[in-house]
């Protein structure tokens, strides 16, 4: 089950251990607060530094946002040692170890952030409720949000009794809701049952959902009729949805309305989609007219298409000029648009040559949109559109990485680095990148560059000093990564206090690591700031 704010489930050290030790960043640790932060982010850290525990959630919240977790785990932790159940809750979460045991001031933290109010404490107390086999007492808590008209509160509901808890433990409680008039305790009871391939049970509870206008209850309730062979009830409810505003039901009837050969009904309904700046509609309406030979007017639905989704659609566009000469636009005209700085003629080119060009020539419609500052052009790259030849493939590195790591992106520059690590993006090419990133004096950069450094070719000085750099910055995996290389070069001792100094800015993995039998810190094992690990 999912655990509000966290993608984990297991649990850490809680508020009394934060109320008694109070946590104190190392010298050299940023208070929480964005080195490159905008004002706003500044005012929230500056409050939080200065005991407003509001302004520490929130800060932590803005950092999750920018995937900067260190800073985030600093300001949870701060707002937790300033007393709010809420912070504490949140920070067990996040930094707990999967593989260690539960620890009860978790559950104990939630429990008293759920008792003063939060609707997030008691998600997360009833997650771990029922992570403890302790059903009943978890629905207790989530019946009055699912009474009450909440669809998480019924979401979660419904989500414990199909994967966690026993039916009897929590179907009451979804059906009580249901019958008190909380529709979207019926969507959820709906769904489990269809789930369960009860859709007889299932059909009634999903049309009221659907009639309530709950979203995807009328999609579920066409998929529900249509297992059961009521067929044009299904479609009825493709349509309700439809009607409702839902494109992605419009979509759904589309295609079964063409794969029926009910063509014109099936552009009836594509139409008005495209025109609501649906892209897969446009692309569909684009199939249809151009089955019927209207294909004038096909060309302005696919181009449509392409405008609102590029990379999805300009493909489709492309084949379709490819098959329709009098219709086509040349490569060499997109190509000298593209490089004359228009980033969607950059889209229409790759997609052409997509359609075409086996080779490099998508590859080079990319890198020159990815120059352009076209994200979605340099996510292409990275997901492995590498070219052949050396220096293409030195061109498209340089522009994966620019853009993200030349100015004060520091989160975009180490979310593309740390993809490209995580992925098979040329070894050399990601090591270059980011140390030149390194060079102008992105930290993030820095660390990449020594653990990939580290990763391919070994304890090297060169590892050492990027991944030194980024410790010294206040980076917590750079600091884990960092010890290893030490220990792997016989500097043991040392490795043990850059160790230690990972485990106090927040690295987890470098808390579990043992030194002499015992766990750094007196948390059993966890990462986080206070106690003796907190320097």
């Amino acid at each position: 089950m999912r655990i509000a704010g966290s993608p984990v489930v297991a649990a850490v050290f809680g508020l009394a251990l934060f109320a008694a030790c109070p946590p104190t960043p190392p010298p050299g640790v940023p208070a929480p607060g964005g080195q490159d932060g905008d004002a706003e982010g500044a005012s929230l850290a500056h409050a939080c530094d200065g005991g407003d525990a509001a302004s520490c959630l929130s800060h932590a919240a803005a950092m999750r946002e920018e995937g900067r977790f260190d800073e985030m785990d600093v300001a949870l932790s701060r707002g937790c040692a300033l007393g709010d159940p809420l912070a504490c809750c949140r920070f067990d979460l996040s930094t707990a170890d999967p593989d260690l045991p539960a620890a009860d001031m978790t559950y104990a933290s939630c429990s008293q952030a759920c008792s003063a109010g939060s609707f997030e404490g008691c998600a997360n107390y009833a997650g771990l409720l029922m992570e403890r086999g302790e059903c009943q007492e978890a629905a207790a808590i989530l019946a009055p949000r699912c009474r009450a008209g909440d669809d998480r509160g019924c979401a979660d509901l419904a989500e414990a009794m199909f994967e966690i808890c026993p039916g009897d433990a929590v179907e009451p409680t979804l059906v009580a809701a249901c019958d008190a008039g909380a529709q979207a305790g019926c969507h959820a009871l709906g769904r489990v049952y269809s789930f369960l391939d009860r859709g007889e049970d299932a059909a009634p509870l999903l049309d009221r959902a659907c009639l309530a206008g709950l979203t995807g209850a009328c999609d579920e309730l066409a998929s529900c009729l249509a297992d059961l062979g009521r067929e044009e009830e299904a479609e009825a409810a493709l349509r309700r949805g439809c009607d409702a505003g839902e494109l992605r039901v419009c979509r759904k009837l589309t295609v079964r309305l063409r794969d029926e050969g009910r063509a014109t009904d099936a552009e009836a309904v594509a139409r008005p989609a495209c025109d609501r700046d649906d892209a897969d509609g446009c692309a569909l309406l684009g199939e249809l007219l151009a089955e019927d030979g209207r294909i004038a007017d096909a060309a302005v639905a696919f181009g449509r298409a392409c405008d609102l989704a590029p990379y999805a659609n300009c493909r489709d566009l492309a084949e379709f000029l490819d098959a329709n000469p009098g219709q086509a636009q040349e490569a060499t005209e997109l190509s000298a648009a593209c490089q004359a700085g228009d980033v969607h003629r950059c889209a229409m080119l790759y997609g052409l040559l997509s359609a075409n060009d086996p080779g490099d020539g998508p590859l080079e419609a990319l890198v020159m949109a990815c120059e352009l500052g076209d994200e979605s052009a340099c996510d292409l790259i990275l997901r492995g559109f590498f070219p052949t030849g050396d220096e293409p493939a030195r061109r498209a590195a340089r522009a994966v990485f620019s853009a993200a790591c030349e100015g004060d992106t520091r989160a975009a520059c180490g979310f593309r680095v740390a993809a490209a690590l995580a992925g098979d993006f040329p070894a050399e090419l990601l090591r270059d990148a980011a140390a030149q990133a390194c060079a102008r004096g992105v930290l993030e950069g820095c660390a990449v560059a020594g653990v990939a450094e580290y990763r391919d070719v070994g304890p090297t000085d060169e590892a050492e000093a990027n991944l030194r750099r980024a410790c010294d910055g206040g980076l917590g995996f750079a600091c884990k990564t960092l010890a290893d290389v030490l220990d792997d070069v016989g500097r043991q001792e040392e490795g043990t206090a850059v160790r230690r100094h990972a485990c106090e800015l927040g690295d987890r993995a470098a808390c579990i690591v043992e030194v002499e039998g015992e766990p750094y810190g007196d948390y059993g094992g966890y990462g986080g700031y206070g106690g003796d690990g907190g320097g």
